[in-house]
């Protein structure tokens, strides 16, 4: 309780006022209420925040333009990623199982039909399996040859198209390894969701989020595999594979 005249506070049981001497009795009682401060923000708390704002907008406006862009080439990314993984699969080739054990058996059963003339109608039979493993083997090398050949041919096309696709672009905000429609959906997610604020940041996210060794090995392999193309079609990109950053 305080004293209305002159704000003094009052003990439980006072009369009069201890600083004024008005009497209590002839005083409203004053009650004071607990007025919380108003949190301010300090202005350049505040001017930060409104010029990352303003940073993730421009950010997105420069996506949304190169993503109209390169969403009209979706399906070519698409088939330059099948193109890749298959080059990278039918470059290593196909298992020699078939060729070494068909070609150690069709041995055999020859030096045993040797040996032993009044086994040859026997070892002709037995030799049936081993020979068709053999052929089988072969035309499996035959054939992984083959369709590394075809895919060579469909991921020369594809990247040649899809560089110069790239170039037409003038002054790309984004290297033409990340410009897949795919990964770039990823990156205005990552500035949407305010994980990150410029488009560097956003790429840096995603490679942090991949499996480094994996996308490693992958790039490496259709380097190596693709090295001729390349050197012919003078296309200095890999494209990023989606499946990695998805």
């Amino acid at each position: 309780m305080f004293c209305s005249n002159c704000g003094t506070r009052l003990l439980e049981n006072a009369v009069f006022c201890t600083n004024c001497g008005k009497k209590v009795a002839d005083m409203p009682i004053a009650t004071y209420s607990y007025q919380p401060t108003p949190v301010m923000v300090a202005p350049s708390v505040m001017q930060q925040h409104a010029e990352i704002e303003s940073l993730r907008k421009s950010e997105l406006s420069i996506l949304e333009k190169v993503f109209e862009f390169f969403s009209k080439k979706q399906l070519h990314y698409d088939a330059y990623d099948d193109a890749c993984e298959q080059v990278n699969k039918y470059a290593r080739g196909t298992s020699n199982a078939l060729i070494i054990w068909g070609s150690i058996f069709t041995a055999f059963l020859v030096l045993m039909g040797v040996i032993s003339p009044r086994e040859i109608v026997m070892c002709l039979i037995l030799g049936i399996p081993a020979i068709l493993m053999l052929i089988g083997g072969i035309l499996l090398k035959v054939n992984a040859r083959n369709k590394l050949h075809y895919y060579l041919e469909g991921y020369a096309n594809l990247s040649q198209e899809l560089y110069n696709n790239y170039l037409e672009f003038e002054d790309c905000p984004i290297v033409a390894e990340y410009t897949n429609p795919r990964i770039l959906y990823s990156i205005s997610h990552l500035i949407k969701t305010c994980r990150a604020n410029t488009i560097n940041e956003a790429i840096n996210i995603l490679n942090s989020q991949t499996n480094a060794a994996l996308v490693t090995r992958h790039i490496t392999e259709i380097k190596k595999n693709t090295f001729e193309i390349n050197a012919q079609t003078r296309v200095p990109v890999i494209f990023a594979p989606s499946k990695f950053f998805d």
